[in-house]
């Protein structure tokens, strides 16, 4: 029997269900956490997967010279007024290793 498959959208828009041998279970998506830090979680029991804000999680998420903007699921990072990217792009992600040089 499979749980998520009898109910689409069990676990909630931002989670993704996880079908066991006689039961299921829930997990936020990447860039989501749940409202009651539970790792894994199944339906009814109150938890909600909310926006995690990165910004705010990692203050030097964009490193040196950058600023972050959270997004919905996700956020991205641009460089400081009168500072470039290395890779001559105007957004990018903490975890692409760009650095935010002096013009």
């Amino acid at each position: 029997e499979d749980e998520c498959e009898e109910e689409i959208g069990r676990c909630g828009n931002n989670a993704v269900c996880n079908n066991t041998k006689g039961g299921y279970y829930c997990l936020c998506k990447t860039g989501y956490q749940n409202n009651k830090r539970k790792l894994n979680f199944t339906a009814g029991d109150g938890s909600e997967c909310k926006d995690t804000n990165e910004c705010t999680e990692n203050k030097t998420i964009c490193g040196p010279n950058a600023l972050c903007t959270n997004t919905i699921g996700s956020y991205f990072c641009t460089c400081a007024e009168g500072f470039v990217t290395s890779n001559k792009q105007k957004r990018f992600t903490g975890s692409q290793n760009v650095t935010c040089n002096g013009e």
